[in-house]
């Protein structure tokens, strides 16, 4: 009898003991709930609105400083926003494969509308007005196709601490580098009638990168094949294109007595590549006022 007694109770304990082991993690995950609820789930959007288009670094580049950036709206969305929070956004990752390296890759930069200027940061922190977008941009400096990821952080604004967990959002775009050579040389050298002639050459590489993932300028997926289009002092120059190969944006020049200088031609050239894909649609990459020299 005692013995029945005894394997009964048993029982019971390890009942018990297994009701509560599989009873705690229930409770504690309804817990978990109930506190990100008290949090309060908020999310944000990043819209690239300027630049991203025809996006390109190069050695002379003279374009102002608003023109090479590349422009983003934050908007914050909080069903449960007070005056009590605020809110930080911040480059994340450190991926060199993605040109994700601040201050290699890429400078971040907040606009202020108080004096409509740009200021270099790290992070943008203590957003407590979400009515309207924030805009912030992206200084390329290095080639290739960028996968950036950015992460917004919700505070307690009194305290600092954080609340809940941070939500991070992605944008990608592509950058071209544009290298430029021009050869100058003596083409005739007439010693009896004293003169002197020279030629002048002008040719460019497109550049779209050197890490794993940069591939926007090859024919890879979708794309076939590239052709471009150079337009410069007066000429239009046409042909097939092909990534980190020079072509040519000029015919060459010849002058007699005077040697051609890169300053007697304009500046700037223009380049649109067209990109050619495998059901018959044509991309058309602008680059304007591309200096080259």
């Amino acid at each position: 009898m005692n013995l029945k007694k005894t394997i009964i109770l048993t029982a019971l304990a390890v009942f018990a003991m297994l009701w509560s082991c599989k009873k705690t993690p229930i409770e504690t995950g309804k817990d978990q709930d109930t506190k990100e609820e008290e949090k309060g789930e908020f999310s944000f959007e990043l819209e690239i609105t300027k630049g991203a288009t025809g996006a390109f670094i190069t050695e002379q580049d003279d374009r102002t400083f608003d023109t090479r950036m590349i422009e983003v709206s934050l908007i914050i969305k909080d069903t449960k926003f007070t005056n009590g929070v605020s809110y930080t956004l911040r480059p994340k990752g450190k991926n060199a494969e993605f040109h994700q390296i601040i201050g290699k890759d890429f400078d971040f930069y907040q606009y202020k509308t108080s004096n409509h200027k740009w200021w270099f940061l790290q992070e943008i922190s203590d957003i407590n007005d979400i009515k309207y977008p924030i805009k912030f941009g992206i200084m390329p400096k290095s080639s290739g196709t960028f996968q950036l990821e950015f992460e917004v952080q919700k505070y307690d604004a009194k305290t600092k601490k954080a609340i809940g967990n941070p939500v991070t959002k992605k944008i990608l775009f592509s950058v071209v580098e544009f290298r430029f050579r021009s050869d100058k040389w003596l083409s005739k050298n007439h010693l009896f009638n004293k003169y002197k002639k020279w030629k002048r050459n002008f040719r460019f590489i497109a550049f779209d990168g050197h890490r794993q993932y940069d591939d926007f300028l090859q024919v890879t997926g979708k794309a076939v094949s590239y052709d471009y289009e150079a337009i410069f002092d007066g000429q239009t120059k046409r042909g097939s294109f092909k990534e980190n190969t020079e072509l040519v944006f000029r015919d060459e020049v010849e002058w007699q007595g005077t040697e051609p200088e890169p300053h007697h031609f304009p500046k700037h050239v223009n380049i649109t590549i067209y990109q050619h894909l495998d059901d018959g649609t044509v991309n058309e990459l602008e680059y304007k006022d591309i200096r080259w020299y």
